[in-house]
């Protein structure tokens, strides 16, 4: 059997003769309730990649069976993780940049996607470097929200401001 970390799997056990099993032992603390097995594996377990599981049965008269197999157990992915962004002030015609910093907590390799802002802002993909150079036009407060994939299912959202101030205000 193969599984996932978080999956709870249920085994039918073996019968003993009549449907009446009276007593059942399992390895690697399961537990059982009628015929079912149910197992949930632990982070030791999906360190250890694989578990064996023996299942004896007896019914009280003699009459005794037993199965073992193997689970396979996959690690369950975890989604990436971003810094919190703070708000950034710019004034029109000024470049603003900087890197949006997240990691995967598994190594996977990150995706960056901008969901949402400036359709001039520019957004590395793979490398989380981002970049807008805003225009008189742009003045104002902008929202900006990005996507960070870890591309195994895992994702992040990020979000920030961005206040463009008018380069020509007279000084107070």
């Amino acid at each position: 059997a193969t599984m996932k970390q978080e999956e709870k799997r249920d085994v039918v056990l073996p019968r003993v003769g009549s449907n009446d099993i009276t007593r059942v032992a399992c390895s690697q603390g399961c537990r059982w309730s009628s015929v079912l097995l149910s197992w949930t594996p632990t982070e030791e377990d999906a360190k250890k990649g694989s578990v064996n599981v023996i299942i004896r049965s007896t019914d009280g008269k003699g009459g005794k069976a037993e199965q073992s197999f193997t689970i396979y157990i996959h690690p369950s992915n975890r989604s990436p993780k971003i810094k919190v962004l703070k708000q950034i002030k710019v004034k029109e015609g000024e470049v603003v940049q900087s890197k949006l910093e997240a990691f995967d907590p598994d190594g996977d390799t990150l995706l960056y996607v901008l969901e949402d802002g400036p359709t001039d802002l520019t957004l590395d993909e793979k490398t989380g470097e981002w970049r807008w150079s805003p225009k008189k036009w742009d003045v104002g407060r902008w929202r900006v929200k990005v996507r960070i994939e870890d591309q195994k299912g895992g994702v992040a959202w990020g979000r920030f401001g961005i206040e463009v101030e008018d380069a020509n205000q007279t000084p107070e």
